[in-house]
């Protein structure tokens, strides 16, 4: 065979090659067969190189790289796979402390997302268990049990609704109210924590009412209103150490009573450009202008 007949078979063989190349990639979608085969297992391969070398790194922003058709079955087992990897690898690099915060996160999440309209504005802050200022005297001086959480708040006179500062401190068995003054602190209130109910208005606020048990309202001429800065982070924490959700009660009505000497006190909630606390020259009732949420995230 001469030269010349040589080259035409070699011509006639790749052009038999590079048909064969164009219909399995034309038919790459399809059922395997003679023509496809090739075509699609070098797919398959460069594929699986692409993959390796772009895996997400990012267990929050998982981007799982496109695929051939023919690797779709495998893609999906192998981002399946790869994620709960990737999550494992993240929990077992969780710190104890870290642990903790998602799992403090979590219980507001069941306490309060779709019931109190301040839960999405929560969201981005972690729990603090200690709001109070580094100026501050120290308030385990007063108490006899080992604090779990304290922050400043306002506590409002059943009677004229006269504002009065007060550090709340809750223990692992107590709920406390310390007046801080210059240079020394009083105990003013204190009581089973167990035994308390918290009524909180789903609206836009930093409003809670303390239900005082009947037994020990004698004492205390009746329940407590407060407004407290960083309420969602408060109650949660609260009921991380009482384990007892049922005793977070959401208000029903823009109308709640609570109980003083004589008979029983009213609170009422609105609605305005921004929250306020203040007695209503009409009737006398304590009036609550919560934020509205009009453009808020209600994540």
């Amino acid at each position: 065979m001469s030269y010349t007949e040589k080259e035409a078979e070699r011509r006639k063989a790749a052009v038999l090659v590079i048909r064969k190349f164009i219909k399995g990639f034309i038919t790459r979608n399809g059922p395997i067969n003679d023509c496809n085969k090739d075509f699609v297992e070098m797919a398959k391969r460069n594929w699986l190189m692409r993959l390796s070398k772009s895996l997400p790194s990012n267990f929050l922003k998982r981007t799982w790289p496109p695929c051939p058709y023919s690797c779709k079955e495998a893609s999906a087992h192998l981002e399946k796979y790869y994620a709960s990897h990737m999550s494992r690898v993240y929990r077992k690099k969780l710190t104890p402390e870290r642990k903790l915060v998602f799992e403090q996160k979590i219980l507001a999440e069941k306490l309060f997302k779709g019931k109190k309209a301040n839960y999405p504005e929560s969201l981005p802050h972690t729990f603090v268990t200690n709001r109070l200022s580094a100026t501050d005297i120290s308030i385990d001086t007063i108490l006899d049990e080992k604090q779990r959480y304290c922050s400043p708040v306002i506590k409002y006179d059943r009677r004229g609704f006269k504002e009065r500062d007060r550090i709340m401190v809750v223990t692992n068995n107590s709920f406390c109210l310390i007046d801080l003054k210059p240079k020394q602190l009083k105990m003013k209130h204190k009581f089973p924590l167990d035994k308390l109910e918290f009524i909180i208005s789903p609206a836009l606020n930093s409003f809670v009412l303390i239900k005082i048990p009947d037994e020990m309202k004698k004492a205390d001429k009746g329940d407590l209103i407060l407004k407290v800065p960083h309420l969602i982070e408060a109650l949660t924490l609260t009921v991380e150490i009482t384990e007892k959700p049922e005793k977070i009660i959401f208000a029903k009505t823009n109308m709640i009573e609570y109980a003083k000497p004589g008979k029983p006190g009213q609170i009422v909630f609105s609605v305005g450009p921004q929250e306020n606390f203040f007695r209503d020259k009409k009737n006398g009732n304590l009036l609550i202008i919560s934020r509205s949420t009009v453009g808020l995230n209600n994540t």
